[in-house]
């Protein structure tokens, strides 16, 4: 039983995340530098998870857009609707 509940809630939050990304026109891409913005990780930390070759300057530009797309003005509030739509 405790297995149905972990699976039905992981693949609700799967869900939620979907929504999320669909609703903001959010690339893969870019909900995975969300989800390293909501670690904590700086953009040089980001950049290294993301693709090697990619420059700071370009997860910049990166962030930038999902601001845009978030409509927020920073990581602090980008967090916090990620938070309210219950995707991190």
């Amino acid at each position: 039983k405790n297995t149905s509940i972990i699976k039905n809630s992981f693949q609700e939050k799967e869900v939620k995340t979907m929504l999320f990304a669909h609703k903001y026109n959010l690339t893969n891409d870019q909900m995975i530098t969300l989800r390293l913005i909501a670690q904590g990780c700086t953009n040089q930390e980001i950049a290294d998870n993301l693709d090697s070759s990619i420059s700071l300057n370009g997860v910049s530009k990166k962030i930038s857009t999902i601001y845009k797309k978030l409509n927020v003005r920073n990581r602090q509030e980008a967090l916090a609707k990620a938070i309210k739509n219950e995707i991190v």
